[in-house]
C-alpha cells in the first residue's frame, strides 16, 4: 500500500503472481514505483488482514486501508505502533495464526 503524500491511502496495482521467496532462483516481474516526497509505502505480511476476532471475522483489507487513513499524518513510529496496536485490540486475544509483519518507508525527497 501506499499512503500518497499523507491525503490517501491506496494498494499498489501489482501484476499476479508467486509470492516473493516461495521458490528459490523463480523469476520475478521487475516493476518500477515512484515516490513523490512525504510518500509512504507499507509493506505487510497476510498475517495483518488475517488476524481473526474470537467471533472469526478477518482484520481484511479495508479495516487495514481504514487504519493507515486515520494515521496518515502520523510519524512512521506511531503508525506503526499503532496499526499493531488496532491488530490485537480487534484479535481480542484470539491465538495468533500467522506472522504479523510490516514496514513502513517514508520518501523524504531531496
Amino acid at each position: 500500500m501506499i499512503i500518497v503524500s499523507g491525503e490517501t491511502v491506496e494498494f499498489i496495482k501489482v501484476p499476479k503472481g508467486m509470492a516473493l521467496g516461495v521458490v528459490e532462483n523463480a523469476p520475478y516481474l521487475s516493476e518500477t514505483l515512484v515516490l513523490q516526497p512525504g510518500d509512504v509505502l507499507f509493506t505487510y505480511t497476510d498475517g495483518v488482514t488475517e488476524a481473526m476476532n474470537p467471533r472469526g471475522e478477518l482484520f481484511s483489507e479495508s479495516r487495514l486501508q481504514e487504519s493507515l487513513l486515520g494515521m496518515k499524518n502520523r510519524t512512521i513510529q506511531e503508525m506503526t505502533e499503532g496499526l499493531m496496536q488496532q491488530v490485537l485490540t480487534f484479535a481480542d486475544g484470539s491465538d495468533q495464526s500467522d506472522d504479523i509483519t510490516m514496514m513502513l518507508f517514508k520518501y523524504r525527497g531531496t
